[in-house]
């Protein structure tokens, strides 16, 4: 352990930067993973009988693809007297990043075992289900754990609802969205996963009023106006379709060429080639 007052101050401090690079690490490969995997061993072999810190390095390892290493870190963890949940649901999620989601999910079933409230690892549970090819049991597990925790993350919501889509349950993964937006309120990304199912769905109306609900927040938001008209041209509704392609070039037209990055110069330049199209060559 860290020893001395200031070792007392620092541990807390060092704990929140580690617990902020694996988070900012959990959706995507972070540039410096090898770095931040570096310094943390460090810190454990100043510290090597700090299970926390162990289990903290075990995290870290899985993000960089280490495996092997992780398993190390948290076999070390637990013979130093570290929790023995918090071991095995950082080993479960070792494995099922590893590929082996069997064992992912034998280790959260003993977590499970006695603490069934544990919801956040019911749902990890439910990702092993299904990488097992188990949907049935995965939705169960995602849907209990979502409807029990306080505050769902909106990626734990799109999971089950892409899991719903995935078997063709297209109107139980829009009502799964809306029963997550009930709590979290109308967060875009899932309002807008909704708008495809109402559209793979052909209930354009529904759609439109989605977006319409995301555009009356911010309506210069050019990217969804394209998406109205597509949906708008899907439906044949086609002078409506044209008349939302025209305002959302305009949008994009009226921002200072300074402004205007990459993306947003190839969006304007689809939707010229869209409305002349339309036209017949003609601007």
């Amino acid at each position: 352990m860290i020893q001395g007052g200031e070792g007392r101050l620092l541990r807390p401090v060092v704990a929140a930067v580690l617990l902020a690079v694996l988070a900012a690490t959990a959706a995507v490969a972070h540039p410096d993973i090898n770095f931040v995997e570096q310094e943390v061993d460090k810190m454990v072999a100043a510290n090597p009988g700090d299970p926390e810190l162990l289990i903290h390095q075990a995290q870290v390892r899985q993000r960089a693809g280490n495996f092997d290493g992780a398993l190390v870190s948290l076999a070390l963890a637990l013979a130093h007297g570290g929790d023995r949940d918090a071991v095995a649901t950082a080993r479960g999620a070792v494995f099922l990043a590893a590929g082996f989601p069997q064992m992912a999910a034998f280790e959260y079933g003993t977590v499970l075992a006695h603490r069934p409230d544990a919801y956040d690892v019911l749902f990890e549970r439910g990702r092993a289900e299904l990488a097992l090819g188990h949907a049935e049991a995965a939705d169960q597990d995602f849907a209990r754990a979502i409807g029990s925790m306080r505050t769902p993350r909106p990626e734990q919501i799109a999971v089950r609802a892409d899991t719903l889509r995935a078997r063709g349950r297209l109107a139980e993964a829009v009502r799964a969205l809306d029963e997550g937006m009930a709590r979290l309120g109308p967060v875009p990304s899932l309002a807008l996963t909704a708008v495809d199912l109402e559209v793979e769905l052909q209930r354009y109306d529904s759609a439109l009023a989605r977006l319409d609900g995301l555009l009356a927040k911010t309506p210069t938001n050019a990217a969804w106006i394209v998406r109205r008209a597509e949906i708008l041209k899907q439906a044949q509704r086609t002078d409506e379709a044209r008349a939302e392609f025209t305002r959302a070039l305009q949008q994009l037209e009226a921002k200072p060429l300074q402004r205007q990055s990459q993306a947003s110069k190839a969006l304007a330049d689809r939707l010229r080639g869209e409305l002349a199209a339309d036209s017949g060559g003609k601007p």
